[in-house]
């Protein structure tokens, strides 16, 4: 049975934020569709089994942190990560 999950995070604001997340997440086993929402900082998985603890900590790691996850040093990952991404596709 196919479910979806919805994950708000921060840090998507163009098009290569949105591909780089789909082109990740649709790599997962048990994940059939993602979308991204830019303007909303919403994605949206589609799957069977969805492995949500590891997307997220995934996202996370990529730059893109949960909303509900805003400590000081979560933001402080976030726009490094963020930054580092933008330097290397620039």
């Amino acid at each position: 049975m196919l479910t979806t999950e919805t994950i708000y995070v921060q840090n998507i604001d163009c098009t290569k934020c949105m591909s780089k997340i789909v082109n990740a997440l649709i790599k997962i086993e048990g994940v059939h569709d993602v979308t991204v929402a830019k303007e909303e900082g919403k994605v949206s998985i589609i799957g069977n089994g969805i492995p949500t603890e590891y997307i997220v900590q995934l996202l996370s790691e990529m730059g893109y942190p949960p909303t509900n996850n805003e400590t000081i040093l979560t933001k402080a990952k976030s726009f490094i990560s963020y930054a580092i991404g933008k330097k290397a596709h620039a």
